[in-house]
């Protein structure tokens, strides 16, 4: 279970061997013993040190968002795996450019994940244009699925991402309430709707940051986004083929993103940041077919993650989920 606090003045408290969230008007919400996560997005929360012991002894990861949304890091329990030598293969198949072949695969999920995101919009929105938008970024996606992994470079994996992103945002721009002032995807721009994006993407990214961990790879050490310090490279490429599904969830209530509210700064006022985390949460906790059965989009995320991490220490083909139309 994931768990996001965002109304300011919360407290999160230890009483008794429980962890409860009291919330400024006096309201308490019990933690539930299989919380995975929980996510502090605001500035204005507190934790006890009683509480912050209880929470890693349980297995909880505490995630830290700024402002603008963006993760600022981790309180984490230590994770005991086979770290080493799956770490120690992960680099040696980075090095020898044989992670082109995973790079290819997480772009070829997003794009196809996009083009069915729009299909699904089509229906859900009833908005059957989006439909014909859908079909054209299949015809992108197929091409990436044609591509030999040997030839696929950062730079030309981009460059067909880029394309079909355009294709994908102009759409999603089009049946955005006009009010929202939303034209595209735009990190820095401070309209609700682009806000709203980067606190969804934070939580993404916090959930597959556990999933990498706990699958023994090290998030630093990316197969698309180039090798730099203090960035996890890792986690923004492993989250290429999930965001579509976040996306999904946030367009589909048109009614929702047109009460958006942002302050002077550009960042979500609280009220708007409870919605769009309620929506985020929702979104993760949605079931999609998964290799024979149906899974929470959180746990196809971890068990991809020992998927990607089994690759790399034994090779042979690797394919990743993406999202479906429905």
């Amino acid at each position: 279970m994931l768990i996001a606090v965002a109304e300011p003045g919360s407290r999160l408290v230890a009483r008794r061997g429980v962890l409860t969230i009291v919330k400024r008007s006096g309201e308490r919400i019990t933690v539930p013993p299989d919380t995975e996560m929980i996510i502090l997005a605001t500035g204005r929360a507190a934790l006890s040190t009683k509480a912050l012991r209880l929470a890693l002894s349980r297995g909880i990861t505490l995630a830290v968002l700024g402002w603008r949304g963006e993760v600022l890091g981790y309180l984490q329990p230590s994770v005991v795996n086979k770290t080493a030598s799956t770490r120690l293969q992960q680099m040696a198949r980075v090095l020898a450019g044989e992670a082109r072949r995973v790079a290819k695969e997480l772009i070829y999920s997003k794009v196809l994940g996009q083009a069915n995101t729009l299909k699904y919009l089509a229906k859900a929105l009833r908005e059957p244009w989006l439909r014909d938008r859908g079909y054209e970024i299949d015809s992108v996606a197929a091409r990436l699925y044609n591509m030999d992994w040997r030839d696929a470079y950062p730079e030309k994996l981009m460059e067909i991402e880029a394309y079909a992103a355009r294709l994908y945002w102009e759409a999603l721009a089009s049946i955005t309430p006009g009010e929202t002032g939303f034209t595209g995807r735009c990190q820095e721009c401070g309209d609700p709707v682009n806000s709203a994006l980067n606190l969804s993407y934070a939580v993404l990214y916090s959930v597959v940051r556990r999933a990498l961990l706990l699958a023994g790879l090290d998030p630093y050490i990316g197969v698309l986004h180039s090798l730099k310090s203090g960035k996890e490279a890792l986690v923004y490429d492993f989250s290429e083929p999930f965001k579509p599904c976040i996306d999904r969830v946030l367009f589909a209530r048109r009614r929702a993103l047109r009460g958006l509210e942002t302050g002077e700064n550009g960042y979500l006022k609280p009220e708007s940041k409870k919605t769009v985390l309620e929506l985020a949460l929702r979104a993760l906790e949605r079931e999609y077919p998964h290799r024979g059965r149906k899974r929470m989009l959180k746990r196809i995320i971890e068990l991809e993650a020992w998927m990607l991490a089994a690759w790399f220490r034994e090779g042979g083909e690797y394919s990743v989920w993406h999202a479906p139309v429905g």
